[in-house]
């Protein structure tokens, strides 16, 4: 009977645990979002400035990790966030062993693709890039949040 007591506490922390990464890989791309409302945009194409679009790509592919380890923790594969990935190969590896892989996965390589690569180490001001991948982000952190583990 204890264990028993044991095993639905654990649930319950990790569930408030997955909740509470889910609040903050929202919070995380809402502050991406806010960085760069100020910032103006030239022809309808890129931002003027390109250091806030570097820094906005950062925070909201650092929100799509955090979604990641959220399911993480909620299916008990990890207990901390210092057990967490530590490169995009193994997130990816972590991925692949979702059941709904096939809806994260593209979404995660559009993420690491647009926000991190395209907009913060290549500094790409394109407004259209960096809306996609605020969109990938998004929707990644809906299913996650869906899914129920």
């Amino acid at each position: 009977m204890l264990k028993a007591k044991e095993k639905n506490t654990q649930l319950s922390d990790s569930q408030a645990k997955k909740a509470h990464l889910l609040a903050e890989a929202r919070r995380y791309l809402q502050n991406a979002k806010d960085t760069v409302k100020p910032i103006p945009i030239l022809e309808n194409l890129i931002y003027e400035d390109v250091k806030y679009v570097a820094k906005a790509a950062g925070i909201a592919y650092l929100a799509a990790l955090k979604a990641i380890d959220a399911y993480l923790i909620g299916i008990g594969k990890i207990q901390t966030l210092r057990q967490k990935p530590k490169s995009i190969e193994e997130y990816y590896k972590v991925v692949s062993e979702m059941s709904f892989r096939n809806k994260i996965y593209p979404r995660l390589r559009a993420v690491y693709d647009t926000l991190h690569l395209t907009a913060y180490y290549h500094e790409n001001a394109s407004v259209d890039n960096l809306k996609a991948g605020f969109k990938a982000t998004k929707e990644m952190i809906e299913i996650i949040e869906g899914s129920g583990k």
